[in-house]
């Protein structure tokens, strides 16, 4: 077998088994690759394997695609055959930035498409991404020609255009110009607009502008936005959260699995009994991955790598394959022999409580709107 023969092989298993929402770094690829068959480490390069990159000396059409590269630098694993849609980005040697070189329509590739139809592909993957990152929140989110609008009935929240290049978020209040860590320019009409890079952060950004403006009136008035956030503010989360680590720093040094429950937990919910956020420092001796949850959803601290991850373990949440949020990827943490759909990932000292309080809840209400089996 060819080295691509291999590599295919092992991915197309791996999707067959795993699905195709799992993002891995060059190196874990390599380190799943090479678990069926050893193979050098300069001979597997995952960007010569992807759908929307290219390199010189590769010729596209008739190698074999099997990720999509993401802004991370990490590959999203597709396997063979995939119905991708997307442009397609090289860089010759000598340029320093990318450019089009052909697109994708439903697994077909064309070279060389026009920017009309690069910018529609790219409306409307925002659409999509944006309407699943509001799903929980009674909006409306809709498009024309590259521009998509969320409104709260017929109220304008904000807006977010396709450019060539970049991405642009207006209707922005003063309020959360003051509050995003993006630099906005006002506008005529006293609202706020800015840019940003890529489609993640666009995504995000507009997730994270209409959770903010959401709790105003009218949007709340006689319509709650996401019950999870009214009962769990993220002053209460990121305090609990320092109870936690606090506890399970002692514990780590003192080798025991001292600590009283958190002291803060959620209401509870009709539909599901004992809706409360608790914490678990290990029995007897100290845990080597102490955890706080509320119901399968939970954040685990490896205090001797100093490592915060949040997950649900994978034999305890039936629904987990059916989530529209997918995982980073599947880990087994700590002692744990089961694999853990992993949602968030940082060092304890580079964590951003807010980015970590936001996953939570969406992952949270993401279990709630499938069910507690």
């Amino acid at each position: 077998m060819t080295i691509e023969e291999k590599v295919t092989e092992v991915i197309n298993g791996f999707v067959g088994s795993n699905g195709t929402n799992i993002k891995m770094t060059p190196d874990q690829l390599f380190a799943l690759v090479t678990e069926a068959y050893p193979i050098n480490r300069n001979s597997f390069l995952p960007a010569d394997y992807c759908y929307n990159r290219t390199n010189e000396g590769i010729n596209f059409e008739k190698h074999v695609h099997l990720f999509e590269r993401t802004e991370d630098g990490e590959y999203l694993i597709l396997g063979e055959d995939y119905t991708y849609s997307g442009p397609v980005y090289c860089r010759k040697r000598g340029e320093t930035e990318d450019s089009i070189c052909g697109v994708w329509t439903n697994g077909a590739f064309k070279v060389n498409d026009s920017t009309e139809e690069i910018t529609d592909l790219r409306v409307i993957d925002l659409l999509n991404g944006i309407r699943t990152a509001l799903k929980a929140i009674p909006v409306t989110v809709n498009s024309f020609e590259n521009t998509i609008e969320v409104k709260f009935q017929e109220l304008l929240i904000c807006g977010a255009e396709v450019g060539e290049e970049v991405y642009k978020i207006y209707n922005a209040s003063p309020e959360w110009a003051n509050k995003t860590s993006y630099q906005c320019n006002k506008a005529n009409d006293g609202t706020w607009y800015y840019y940003l890079d890529s489609i993640d952060e666009c995504i995000g950004e507009v997730q994270r502008l209409v959770m903010f403006e959401a709790q105003k009136k009218p949007y709340t008035e006689g319509n709650h936005t996401s019950e999870l956030y009214q009962m769990l503010s993220a002053e209460v989360f990121e305090n609990a959260y320092a109870h936690f680590i606090e506890q399970a720093d002692k514990n780590t040094e003192t080798k025991k699995a001292q600590g009283p429950k958190a002291p803060f937990g959620f209401s509870k919910k009709p539909e599901y009994d004992g809706a409360h956020l608790e914490t678990h420092y290990g029995q007897g001796a100290a845990s080597a991955a102490p955890y706080m949850n509320w119901w399968v959803v939970s954040i685990y601290y490896l205090p001797y790598e100093g490592k915060i991850v949040m997950g649900i373990e994978e034999d305890r949440y039936p629904h987990l394959k059916q989530m529209q949020i997918k995982p980073l990827r599947y880990d087994q943490i700590g002692n744990k022999k089961i694999n853990v759909a992993v949602f968030y990932s940082a060092p304890k000292t580079y964590l951003n409580y807010k980015d970590l309080y936001e996953k939570f809840i969406d992952v949270c209400e993401e279990v709630m709107r499938l069910g507690l089996e």
